[in-house]
C-alpha cells in the first residue's frame, strides 16, 4: 500500500493522526469529518495514496463505491436529511505533491446554513460530538455493506427517501427526454446508463453520467446497475483529464431540491478543474446553455480520450 509522508489522510491510514471511523475495509476508510460542513458530514478515502479514483484498481474503486453507498444509507436512517451533497474533491497538486483523493458526503437540512468554503475554514467539532455521529451510523452502515458485498443490496422505495424533490416524476423529466431521443453529444453508453456532455457547464467540459432508469436516489439502483454506472464514471474521469489537460477534476451528486439541482433524475456531474475550487455555488439553472457546436467538439474529444 502506497502512503506519503506528510499527507494527513495517510497519517490517519497509519493511525498516526486521530479521526473517528464509521466503516473500514481492506481498501477504504469512511470517517466522521473533523470539520463539519453540516451535521453528519463524512469523509471517504482509499487507503492507498492516489490523486484520482481512476488511479485505483477496479477492486479498490468498487470497494470505495460500496462504502459510499453504505454510509449514504446509514446517513438517511440516522439523520433523515432534507437532501445530500456528495462529491469527490477536485484538489490541485501543490507544493506538498499529489493530493490524496477523498469523497465527502454531506447531509443538507432546510434549517441549517450550508457553505462551499474550504474545509479548513469550517468549525472543528469536539471528539464527543463526532463520536456521537459515528455511533448513530455504524450499525446500519455495517449491515448495508454486507448486503452490497453479496450483491444482494436492498433497493429502497421512493417512499423511503427522506428528501424533497420539486419534480420527482418521469413525466416531464428533461434527462428522461434526452435519453429517449438519444443524447446528441453522447460520449459512451453501457446497459445501466449513458455519459454525455452537459448543456450547462459550471466548468468548461462538464459532463453527466445518467442512469437509464428514472430514479431519484443512488440506492434505488440495484448494486450491479450502480457498479456499472460507477465504472463508466471512472472511465470518463480518465477521458476528462486527457481531453482537456486539466490539472484536476471533481464529480458530484446533488440529491434533493434543497441542493438547487434543476432535475430530480439521479446523475453524476463531472467537472474539469483548472483552478482552485470556488467558495460559492451558482445553481445550474442560472448558467447559460453551451453552444451545440462546442458540445459536439467536446464530445468528440472525450470519445477519443476514453480508455478501453
Amino acid at each position: 500500500m502506497t502512503t506519503r509522508t506528510g499527507c494527513v489522510f495517510c497519517l490517519r491510514v497509519r493511525g498516526e493522526d486521530h479521526w473517528i471511523p464509521v466503516l473500514e475495509t481492506e481498501h477504504t476508510i469512511a470517517a466522521v469529518s473533523n470539520h463539519q460542513r453540516s451535521p453528519g458530514c463524512l469523509t471517504i478515502i482509499p487507503r492507498r495514496h492516489v490523486a484520482s479514483i481512476a488511479e485505483l484498481s477496479e477492486a479498490e474503486a468498487l470497494d470505495w463505491h460500496r462504502v459510499v453507498r453504505s454510509i449514504w444509507r446509514a446517513t438517511d436512517v440516522a439523520h433523515t436529511p432534507d437532501a445530500v451533497h456528495f462529491w469527490q474533491g477536485g484538489r490541485l497538486f501543490d507544493e506538498t505533491g499529489r493530493p490524496h483523493v477523498h469523497g465527502r458526503l454531506c447531509p443538507r437540512y432546510a434549517d441549517v446554513e450550508y457553505t462551499f468554503v474550504p474545509n479548513y475554514e469550517l468549525p472543528l467539532w469536539s471528539e464527543a460530538e463526532r463520536q456521537a455521529i459515528a455511533e448513530r451510523l455504524i450499525p446500519e452502515a455495517t449491515r448495508w455493506l454486507e448486503l452490497e458485498r453479496s450483491m444482494q443490496g436492498e433497493v429502497i422505495a421512493e417512499s423511503d427517501i427522506p428528501y424533497a424533490f420539486d419534480r420527482p416524476d418521469a413525466d416531464g423529466c428533461a434527462l428522461c427526454a434526452t435519453l429517449a431521443e438519444g443524447p446528441a453529444h453522447e460520449i459512451a453508453a453501457v446497459d445501466a446508463g449513458v455519459a454525455f456532455v452537459a448543456s450547462r457547464q459550471p466548468f468548461v467540459g462538464t459532463t453527466l453520467v445518467v442512469p437509464r432508469r428514472h430514479v431519484l436516489h443512488p440506492l434505488q439502483l440495484q448494486p450491479r446497475e450502480a457498479q456499472e454506472l460507477f465504472l463508466l464514471l471512472r472511465r470518463l474521469l480518465v477521458a476528462t483529464d486527457r481531453a482537456f489537460e486539466c490539472p484536476s477534476h471533481q464529480f458530484n451528486m446533488y440529491v434533493g431540491s434543497l441542493t438547487d439541482e434543476p432535475v430530480s433524475h439521479l446523475h453524476y456531474r463531472v467537472e474539469p478543474r483548472y483552478d482552485k475550487p470556488p467558495s460559492t455555488y451558482t445553481p445550474i439553472a442560472q448558467l447559460p446553455k453551451v453552444d451545440p457546436g462546442l458540445r459536439a467538439t467536446q464530445a468528440q474529444a472525450l470519445r477519443g480520450a476514453l480508455p478501453a
